[in-house]
């Protein structure tokens, strides 16, 4: 047992923060901001040592991110803290190109390395971008492209042995598909 958490504390401690952070960031809580950090700050060692790169550089812009996020939600907090829907077409064509263009590119950029997964890497991280600035924004359907990112993800990790990574994805698409559903009528 205790070659077991030697081996795998730094996997549980990311998954504990993570599922906090999922907490919060259902509950549209400023709190998933802080909790995010520690959590994305130790996924960028994981998915470093486990050959997927672009999930350790999605995580340093997870850490720019929550500092940016944590910023523009204390700001409109103060001003109209509410979320908010993409009614615009134009909007949804934007959100799917940046994940095509995205997808595209880290999947060339990945390919050069030795990551054997980097075609799911890359959609995952692809997915990730733009769902984490479209958080930032609260716009309520940032929920869709996580929902596809996870139900990806739980397979993906597991096959890679990361089982508290596939449990934590399992869990965050559970959720994410009650969170849009909850975030879409808070918005209301």
């Amino acid at each position: 047992m205790t070659e077991f958490l030697q081996t795998h504390w730094i996997e549980m401690a990311g998954t504990i923060f993570g599922l906090i952070y999922l907490y919060f960031e259902y509950r549209a809580s400023m709190l998933m901001w802080p909790s995010g950090l520690f959590m994305a700050s130790f996924y960028v060692y994981i998915f470093s040592m486990s050959g997927f790169y672009s999930g350790a550089a999605i995580n340093v812009y997870y850490i720019i991110m929550g500092i940016y996020g944590w910023l523009v939600w204390h700001k409109k907090t103060q001003e109209s803290g509410t979320l908010r829907n993409m009614r615009n077409p134009v909007h949804y064509a934007l959100v799917v190109a940046s994940v095509a263009i995205l997808w595209g590119a880290l999947s060339l950029i990945l390919k050069q390395t030795d990551s054997t997964v980097f075609i799911v890497d890359a959609l995952i991280t692809s997915l990730s971008l733009v769902a984490m600035w479209m958080l930032t924004q609260r716009y309520v359907q940032q929920w869709i492209l996580l929902i596809v990112a996870n139900v990806i993800s739980v397979f993906a990790y597991a096959s890679a042995q990361l089982y508290f990574t596939g449990f934590m994805y399992t869990v965050y698409a559970v959720a994410s598909i009650a969170a849009y559903f909850h975030w879409k009528k808070m918005a209301e």
